[in-house]
């Protein structure tokens, strides 16, 4: 397996918006360092975000994993503000799921800050409220396995942020009722303490599995932790998460 084949198998059935059931066995990630590598050779340059994976009790049992999976973003496929649009036309089968963002006032070094969770707490710069829009080129990601997701970015779609807000608001949200109103009506509720550990338990364990693949996470890059409710499909109108007095939406056209 080479990361670059790989890579170059998800781009281009990403482009043509092809799925497969699984990867082919000469190309196929064996590890989880194999499909992280693959999934960073997507990106030109530094990752834009991350967003995580098997943060919560649901996800976890999905997949049959312990820990939390992860995904580098690209910076187009991040959006900023409320209401922001997002074209379905470059989509496969998207959905959506709210989530808390988080960002850090300094580098997050994998070997120095993995596992350490009362240290990502003091350079915590700021959190948000988030729409994150999973969509990936496997049909049946469980039965693909983990490996293959975290080798498809884990199923990176695209991560709409709300107001940004101070990082003393963060256990303020983890408190808090999630609220998602799908675009046809349909509630999706949850609540800020469905990740395991909390919002942070994630990114450490993330940090942990990067040591051996990445250096640095930059200072500013923004991070989503893992859905607060269930995923519904993502489908043209808009979709709002409330939590307590905050919200952001998104429009799918």
């Amino acid at each position: 397996m080479t990361a670059d084949a790989l890579a170059a198998f998800i781009t281009d059935h990403r482009r043509a918006r092809r799925t497969v059931d699984t990867f082919p066995a000469d190309i196929a990630p064996k590890t989880e360092a194999d499909g992280a590598r693959a999934a960073l050779a997507q990106i030109d340059g530094i990752p834009a975000g991350w967003k995580l994976g098997g943060t919560n009790t649901h996800t976890r049992n999905v997949f049959s994993v312990q820990r939390a999976y992860f995904g580098p973003l690209k910076a187009a496929e991040i959006a900023k503000g409320e209401g922001s649009e997002i074209a379905l036309k470059g989509l496969i089968a998207p959905k959506v799921e709210p989530e808390i963002c988080v960002a850090f006032a300094a580098d997050l070094d994998p070997h120095t800050h993995g596992g350490d969770i009362a240290a990502l707490r003091a350079l915590l710069d700021h959190v948000a409220l988030g729409l994150e829009i999973p969509d990936t080129i496997l049909a049946d990601p469980p039965g693909a396995g983990v490996w293959s997701l975290v080798a498809d970015r884990c199923a990176a779609g695209a991560l709409v942020l709300g107001e940004r807000l101070p990082a003393s608001a963060l256990e303020e949200l983890e408190g808090l009722p999630a609220v998602m109103t799908a675009a046809d009506g349909e509630a999706s509720e949850g609540h800020g303490d469905w990740m395991i550990g909390g919002a942070l338990a994630g990114v450490s364990e993330t940090l942990e599995s990067l040591r051996s693949v990445v250096d640095r996470i930059p200072a500013g890059t923004v991070i989503a932790t893992g859905g607060l409710a269930r995923a519904k499909p993502f489908t043209a109108g808009v979709t709002t998460f409330t939590a307590g007095r905050y919200s952001v939406s998104a429009r799918a056209v």
